[in-house]
């Protein structure tokens, strides 16, 4: 971050481990999500 009296400026990381990171956490919520849907879909056929 760098600084110029009240601004301040962020810089994003290109660290590739990060990112795989925040990419598989959003895969995972994505699969929760999806198993909830299909849940709420069998429970409304029944």
């Amino acid at each position: 971050m760098r600084r110029e009296g009240t601004k301040n400026y962020y810089y994003v990381n290109s660290d590739e481990t990060q990112w795989r990171e925040l990419k598989d956490l959003m895969n995972y919520i994505y699969e929760i999500v999806q198993d909830v849907n299909c849940s709420k879909n069998e429970e409304e056929n029944f």
